[in-house]
């Protein structure tokens, strides 16, 4: 297996763990359970989730812990550098290596040193019920009811309301299936984006959202990128946070120690 083949089926299992922790660790992120996947994927990882689909849902959690820290083994193995082609940071490949040249990034040190254009403050956490039409805001609550439309023949709307005790409001999203999948009622949720007051309704249309307490969408100043067409602002930050993580021990600190006190 090429570097470039790990460091692509290393990003599908991770993407599959975040979807797995969504779910509730039911073994539901993908058909045919987790243990198949990595088994089909990274044969070498497949013990830490061994018998994954018999576990309680904290033994899998246990057990996710311990595939993420095999994949970082499998990883370290692998030398990512700084002069390294960007097709070789993990979550890139050969799929999305042009679009990120669209960006003007070729190596990984220039997606390091890609800054963000702003950040967006998403720490504010709002009340429904005092939200007004068209500013950007925060939410937490819990998912009451979600409902699944086909508006047109190519067009799919699902909606889901999110109350916070002081009111409802609804994300709206279309031609997205797998958002149908992710939302689980009963459970609480952030959202965050553009409200709209709407046939009577508040609504946030493609809302950013992740389960509450979870802090890497919400909860904190998110950094927000120059991007391109193909290229999402959640998929660029998981790129470059996965990537830091790779090969940050090993770039050399430039800020003074006495700064750094």
């Amino acid at each position: 297996m090429t570097r470039e083949e790990l460091a692509e089926r290393v990003a599908l299992v991770r993407k599959v763990i975040a979807l797995e922790r969504e779910k509730g660790c039911t073994d539901r992120a993908v058909v045919g359970g987790l243990e198949a996947l990595v088994q089909r994927q990274l044969p070498q990882a497949a013990g830490a989730v061994a018998g994954y689909g018999r576990m309680s849902p904290n033994e899998r959690e246990e057990a996710l812990r311990r595939l993420e820290a095999r994949l970082e083994r499998l990883l370290s193995r692998d030398s990512l550098r700084l002069d390294s082609p960007i097709r070789l940071a993990p979550g890139v490949g050969e799929r999305r290596e042009a679009l990120f040249h669209r960006l003007g990034i070729h190596t990984v040190e220039d997606l390091l040193t890609f800054f963000p254009r702003r950040l967006e403050d998403r720490t504010r956490l709002r009340p429904i019920k005092e939200l007004q039409d068209g500013e950007y805001a925060l939410v937490e609550g819990v998912l009451r009811a979600k409902s699944k439309v086909k508006v047109r023949p190519n067009l799919e709307l699902i909606k889901a309301a999110l109350d916070d005790g002081t009111g409802l409001l609804f994300g709206v999203w279309f031609n997205q299936p797998w958002v149908w999948d992710q939302l689980a009622q009963g459970e609480r949720y952030a959202f965050f984006g553009k409200v709209e007051i709407r046939f009577g309704e508040i609504q946030m249309e493609n809302p950013v959202w992740e389960k509450a307490g979870r802090r890497e969408q919400t909860g904190r100043f998110v950094p927000i990128y120059p991007s391109t067409e193909g290229l999402s602002q959640t998929v660029l930050q998981n790129v470059i946070r996965w990537t830091l993580r790779r090969v940050g021990p090993v770039i050399p600190e430039v800020v003074p120690e006495e700064v750094r006190r």
